[in-house]
This record gives structure tokens, sequence and C-alpha cells, in this order.
């Protein structure tokens, strides 16, 4: 029987740093190392550190993780805020993500008539 492998993310964490590459931007070694010897839940902490990639894009994330190497943090909340702030430093707006379920559909509302409200 062979041995059951876990994912390659799950493995090492090299996947956010993988798809960091691909994006020209430079995650960090060392917060990933970081991460594995502070011991808790590796994917947690790149799941989380790929969703603010996304969120805030390549620039304010890449400042953000060079802010928190430089200052010797790892934590993946302290790189949430390093992003916001940078974010506001750059006067951009607020990211948000609306996911709507699938059966909602888009389409328009037509407003009926209020005038039977004005009694």
């Amino acid at each position: 029987m062979r041995p059951v492998r876990p994912p390659p993310m799950a493995r090492s964490g090299r996947g956010a740093v993988d798809r960091a590459a691909r994006r020209d931007l430079e995650l960090g070694d060392r917060i990933v190392e970081r991460w594995d010897v502070a011991g808790s839940s590796l994917g947690y902490r790149v799941a989380r550190a790929i969703m603010l990639l996304d969120l805030y894009g390549d620039q304010v994330f890449a400042t953000a993780a060079a802010d928190l190497i430089a200052r010797g943090l790892s934590d993946v909340g302290a790189l949430a805020v390093a992003c916001e702030k940078h974010r506001k430093d750059l006067g951009r707006l607020v990211p948000l993500t609306l996911v709507l379920p699938d059966h909602l559909d888009d389409a328009d509302v037509i407003p009926h008539d209020l005038e039977s409200y004005d009694e």
C-alpha cells in the first residue's frame, strides 16, 4: 500500500510562494518559514495570504509583506492590517468581495407606481 501524501500546499506552504512568484511577487520565504515554526495551521495561513493577495492586489500585498519582514512579524492578522494600511496610504477604495448564490438572478427590478401609498 502506497503512503498517502498530504497536498503540496499543506505539506510546505510553497503553493502561496509559487502563486505569488507567478504574479511577479515575492511573498517571502521567511514569512512561510515563521508560519511553519509557529506550528499552527499552515494551510489556513497560506489560504488567508492568498485571499489577501487576491483582495488587495500585487502592489499593496508586496508592500505589506515587505513591511512584515522588516518588522520581524509573521502573523496573518498583522499581514491583513498592513495590507489595509498600505491600501489607505495609496488612497484606494475598500476591497469588497460580493459572492451571490447561483440561484439568484441578476435581473432588473421594475418599480411599481408608488402613488397608492399617498393617502
